[in-house]
């Protein structure tokens, strides 16, 4: 599970805020089934603050608060390590459970954890991911997620891109992330907040464009097959999975959605 907690007093000036303010970090925890702590994390513990380059600060009459990390999926990656995703930081990270030290860094501002990226046509010359959700690992050992292209401004200057599902192989040995694959959808612009990518076992895609009202499937050559749009442009999905088993029917699910206990 996650966390969002607090801290007061941190120095924000390496983000241009101010020199004694108030933060949200996230927490990562691991309970049983009696909610017990058996193991957590804090990225307050491990981020640097100038590692959050896509900051949220919400205003309010007790003064400012300034979300550094803000951590949107996590999973363990069956070899003592948990891939997470961080939108403010636009970076994923692979923790080492058993020390909770960072093994590599994928995007946001450059560490000596960071991955080399190759082949990546989409990358930016500050950026390679902007805001990204759905960090997940896939069977052959791939990485998936939804890059949102999410706009950031740093040093006078303005980065955002298209929105793309994003495919990408790790090479933890020669510290490289390389380019796979990616989708992108011509009538989708940059994505500011939310959203999913799902490869499915036959390389097609679902993707939940995150703040836009739409929700598509697409085929190997990424042509779109299947569009689910909200009426209201303001209504959008955060996260959207396909359902794969041949055992579920249609008639199951309608069935599902209509129960009421």
């Amino acid at each position: 599970m996650a966390l969002h907690t607090t801290r007061s007093k941190v120095d924000l000036r390496p983000i241009g805020l101010a020199a004694s303010g108030k933060t949200i970090d996230s927490s990562i925890l691991e309970v049983d089934a009696h909610g017990k702590t058996l193991w957590s994390w804090s990225s307050a513990q491990h981020f640097a603050t100038s590692e959050s380059i896509l900051t949220q600060v919400t205003k309010s009459t007790a003064g400012s608060i300034a979300d550094l990390a803000h951590v949107n999926s996590f999973e363990e990656d069956g070899q003592g390590g948990i891939i997470a995703s961080f939108r403010n930081t636009s970076a994923v990270y692979r923790i080492i459970k058993a020390t909770g030290e960072i093994d590599w860094k994928l995007g946001g501002s450059t560490t000596p954890k960071s991955l080399t990226v190759l082949g990546d046509p989409g990358i930016s010359a500050a950026f390679h991911l902007l805001g990204q959700h759905d960090a997940r690992l896939q069977d052959d050992g791939t990485l998936t997620l939804f890059d949102n292209g999410s706009t950031v401004v740093q040093g006078g200057q303005r980065y955002s891109r298209q929105a793309r599902a994003l495919r990408i192989r790790i090479d933890p040995i020669a510290r490289t992330a390389t380019f796979v694959e990616a989708v992108t959808d011509p009538t989708i612009g940059s994505s500011p907040a939310c959203g999913s990518a799902w490869r499915t076992a036959d390389g097609h895609w679902l993707v939940a464009w995150g703040a836009k009202p739409s929700i598509r499937a697409y085929d190997k050559s990424g042509k779109a097959y299947f569009s689910l749009s909200y009426l209201d442009p303001q209504r959008f999905t955060y996260r959207a999975a396909p359902i794969e088993s041949p055992s579920l029917t249609e008639a199951a699910v309608v069935s599902g959605m209509d129960y009421v206990r």
